[in-house]
């Protein structure tokens, strides 16, 4: 037989047939392989893939009670909001009413100081038309309430200031001297008695 360049082209043909009827053969069997292990997954899954349907199907009726719960939170936000305005307001009402009191306090411990410093004056002057003018008596008296007149101006201006007393007391000679002997006029230590009457 003769070779002619058609008999090479059947030839490479039919080899090229051949090979192409292998190679499909084999990528057939291949799939086939593939397609049994997806089928085992999947028969595999099938389990697994009931059990979530399951929990989803559980999950449902709690789903529905969330819209309701979350709508019972908001109305409770909002009544802890309403209590926390009222009880700003209650607390701006306790400040206002510490405010008024703290001012009678003052007013009330101005009055006092008023009153003591008076009765302070009013006994200096009875000491002194009792005593003779007994001038220490009547000094002291009259140190006394106007120290009782800068603790109230102390306190109306919130400073406190203490009373010092003097570093010598009066000598007896001092404390029993007669107005003649002092220089003063009996009516001078009578006068501070009448004004403390008069306030």
């Amino acid at each position: 037989m003769e070779i002619t360049p058609l008999n090479i082209a059947i030839i490479v043909l039919v080899v090229a047939g051949i090979w192409a009827i292998v190679e499909l053969a084999m990528t057939l069997r291949s799939a086939r392989k593939t397609l049994d292990e997806a089928s085992n997954t999947v028969e595999e899954l099938q389990p697994i893939i009931s059990k979530v349907d399951g929990m989803v199907d559980e999950l449902e009726p709690a789903l529905k009670q969330v819209d309701p719960l979350l709508e019972r939170t908001n109305t409770a936000i909002d009544a802890v909001t309403v209590d926390l305005m009222r009880v700003d307001s209650i607390l701006g009402e306790v400040e206002s009413v510490a405010g008024t009191a703290h001012n009678v306090t003052n007013s009330v411990s101005g009055v006092v100081d008023k009153v003591a410093s008076a009765a302070t004056n009013a006994v200096a002057g009875v000491a002194s038309k009792i005593g003779g003018g007994d001038s220490g008596v009547t000094a002291a008296l009259e140190g006394a309430a106007s120290g009782a007149a800068d603790d109230t101006a102390d306190k109306s201006q919130g400073q406190k200031n203490y009373y010092t007393y003097p570093s010598q007391p009066a000598t007896p000679a001092e404390d029993k001297a007669t107005p003649a002997e002092t220089g003063a006029k009996p009516e001078a230590a009578a006068a501070p008695a009448s004004d403390a009457q008069g306030e």
